[in-house]
């Protein structure tokens, strides 16, 4: 019989990083709820859950559903100096609020890519 890894969100840090953060997503800074007078944040992992099994605030971000729709469909490489998503075509959409994120780069594959100096936000 094959072993199920379940995905456990400690919802103690969702809640904590919706406050720090102010509500807004961490990528794009919009603020559904002042938007749309709803809470629609989402809580993505940085690292895949599946392959880290880390559920710790320094990989979990609070994005808006576009932007981690974004980062599920076209799968993009976290980079650990730059906090921001690597894209196969060379884009790069950099955290605009990373208050929470740590560098942890002993902790995760030294297999992330690096990236030069140039800046590009995905529109």
């Amino acid at each position: 019989m094959k072993s199920v890894k379940q995905r456990k969100v400690n919802l103690k840090i969702v809640r904590d990083l919706r406050h720090i953060y102010n509500g807004k997503c961490q990528l794009c800074v919009i603020n559904p709820s002042e938007n749309f007078g709803v809470d629609i944040l989402e809580s993505p992992h940085i690292e895949y859950f599946s392959k880290s099994q880390n559920s710790n605030s320094d990989n979990i971000l609070l994005t808006c559903p576009d932007c981690h729709n974004i980062l599920y469909k076209l799968n993009p490489i976290f980079n650990d100096e730059t906090l921001s998503y690597v894209f196969k075509k060379g884009n790069i959409l950099a955290l605009q609020e990373n208050k929470t994120i740590i560098t942890a780069q002993q902790e995760r594959p030294q297999t992330r890519m690096k990236t030069g100096s140039m800046v590009f936000l995905v529109a």
